[in-house]
């Protein structure tokens, strides 16, 4: 299962409009909940298919100081105390993301499961001890940070989640949503805020049909004013033009001219949510192909 980032509710209404049998699954954050957040969990539940929480630690090391005031495992606990249920799985309160992290970590996951919770542990360091102990203690699901995530080749994270997969453990790969080390790999789940980010920088994330190799994801540029060294691949010079049109038309019933005009971010938004969903019965029907069994 593919989790998109915080799908906004308007966006997600219109995505329902347009392609109504789809359910998107969702992963919400911690560090960002909101009015708009609790539209999802409680007002439009049934447009969607999964939905779990991350902590919102990825915040806490990565963003502005406003964060440090806010996210705590205190106030952690207590929304999972209100809204844990609501949630198909909910990831420990990992605040520490270096590879000495463990000890912190690991007693933030033991305080949330004295507490009564059920967290899927995080590992920061694939190559320690880490997800032996996880696997020794019984945890049927452990999640990948995506330091570790970033610079792996695909072979080399079939090394590492092999282990756990073969033991039946499950694998969540955290802001990782690249094809070859998903289909490649027997991972069970894996979110990503990439269909956002490519949507703000002007791209439309595109599966073509035309491009060597088994990966054929391509990012298209919909919008002016950058660089030159940064407009290439932009659509009005792309040789399958008509065939990204065409796409486009037959699956969103949008044109070229609507990804770029002035309402051209939420319909890039729309396209992209498009391109995951499709893209899970891809990276499905592959690992059915290689013989995993997630």
């Amino acid at each position: 299962m593919i989790y998109l980032v915080d799908i906004p509710t308007d966006v997600l209404l219109a995505y329902h409009r347009v392609v109504p049998t789809a359910k998107p699954n969702v992963l919400i954050s911690y560090a960002r909940i909101s009015r708009e957040t609790s539209k999802t969990i409680f007002d439009h539940r049934d447009l969607i298919g999964s939905l779990v929480l991350d902590s919102g630690t990825y915040s806490l090391n990565n963003s502005r100081e406003k964060f440090n005031r806010k996210l705590n495992i205190a106030g952690y606990s207590s929304f999972l105390k209100q809204l844990g249920d609501r949630f198909d799985f909910y990831l420990n309160f990992d605040e520490d993301y270096s590879r000495d992290g463990f000890d912190i970590n690991f007693a933030n996951q033991t305080d949330l499961e004295k507490a009564g919770f059920k967290p899927v542990p995080v590992v920061h360091d694939c190559y320690g001890s880490e997800i032996q102990l996880y696997i020794d203690q019984g945890y049927k699901i452990i999640a990948i940070g995506s330091g570790e995530l970033r610079n792996e080749r695909y072979d080399e994270l079939y090394r590492i989640v092999e282990k756990p997969y073969s033991q039946g453990v499950k694998v969540h790969f955290l802001g990782c949503t690249e094809y070859l080390k998903l289909a490649y790999v027997p991972v069970f789940s894996a979110d990503s805020n990439t269909w956002n980010q490519a949507s703000w920088r002007g791209q439309l994330i595109y599966w073509n049909p035309s491009k060597r190799g088994p990966d054929k994801t391509e990012k298209i540029r919909f919008t002016y004013g950058q660089l030159n060294r940064l407009m290439k691949n932009h659509i009005d010079s792309h040789p399958q033009k008509e065939e990204i049109e065409g796409y486009l038309n037959s699956e969103l019933n949008l044109t070229i001219d609507h990804l770029k005009g002035s309402e051209g971010y939420f319909y890039r938004q729309l396209a992209n949510i498009h391109f995951y969903v499709q893209m899970e019965q891809r990276v499905a029907a592959r690992q059915i192909e290689l013989g995993f069994r997630v």
